[in-house]
């Protein structure tokens, strides 16, 4: 019986992983549909755009110290806030969202949103947003303008 538990033990600690990921390090989820991430500085300035058909409609932003990754600040946003203070939720006020075009131009992370809202607006409006990251690592944003109607004059 004395050596039955030696083996046990061994055979226990075979099954495990070698190496345990860190998800406090890396963070990333099947349920992303894309990732950026650019050096700005002395920081690096990452989002993560989460499927929004599924129950997280988001987008993370994160800024990290570069060699270690080391998170200094996340930001999830999943509401869509127009420039006019509505407050849109993904899910219910809207008919049809999308994130696209993103790209890192000086400090910050541009996007267009692009959404359809429900009826009665049942409107088509176009954002352009920003999140910018300062040289200390913070956060600030989104900052949105609604490029719909200056694309439609």
């Amino acid at each position: 019986m004395r050596k039955a538990i030696p083996v046990f033990a061994l055979l226990l600690s075979a099954s495990a992983p070698a190496v345990e990921p860190a998800p406090e390090k890396h963070p990333v989820s099947v349920y992303a549909e894309s990732i950026g991430t650019a050096r700005i500085g002395d920081v690096l300035l990452r989002y993560v755009l989460f499927n929004l058909t599924l129950d997280y409609p988001c987008i993370r932003f994160e800024s990290l110290v570069p060699l270690e990754r080391t998170l200094i600040e996340r930001k999830d946003v999943c509401a869509i806030r127009t420039p006019d203070g509505r407050v849109l939720d993904p899910h219910h006020d809207v008919a049809m969202a999308d994130h696209v075009d993103f790209r890192f131009v000086g400090n910050a992370v541009r996007y267009r949103t692009v959404i359809m809202e429900r009826i009665p607006r049942s409107t088509d409006t176009e954002l352009d947003c920003r999140v910018e990251v300062d040289r200390n690592g913070r956060l600030s944003g989104p900052h949105c303008v609604d490029v719909s109607k200056r694309e439609s004059d």
